[in-house]
């Protein structure tokens, strides 16, 4: 988990706009970030960039995750993970379910 003490250490070394730096960690940025990493943790997402592929769930609210892909890959590394994420919503559709 990222240490949101090294924030500012960090935005330094990225030599970022210091006051819209506290802004943004002052409206509550360092808590939408912890509960990303939370989310990310939870699917086992630990590299970045990283990419979900999924189906609304009937309820339209929530995903159905198909498959997720770690690292950079070429774009014909992700074709089987869309088509299988479009045959099953096909499949939905076709039943019925959004």
């Amino acid at each position: 988990m990222l240490a949101t003490a090294r924030y500012p250490e960090w935005a330094a070394e990225l030599a970022l706009d210091r006051a819209r730096f506290d802004a943004c960690m002052k409206v509550g940025a360092s808590r939408r970030i912890d509960t990303d990493l939370k989310q990310a943790e939870w699917l086992g997402i630990t590299v970045v960039p990283s990419f979900v592929l999924g189906v609304l769930r009937p309820d339209g609210k929530s995903v159905s995750i198909v498959r997720i892909y770690s690292g950079v890959k070429p774009l014909t590394g992700y074709r089987s993970g869309i088509e299988e994420s479009l045959a099953k919503a096909r499949e939905r559709s076709s039943r019925g379910m959004s």
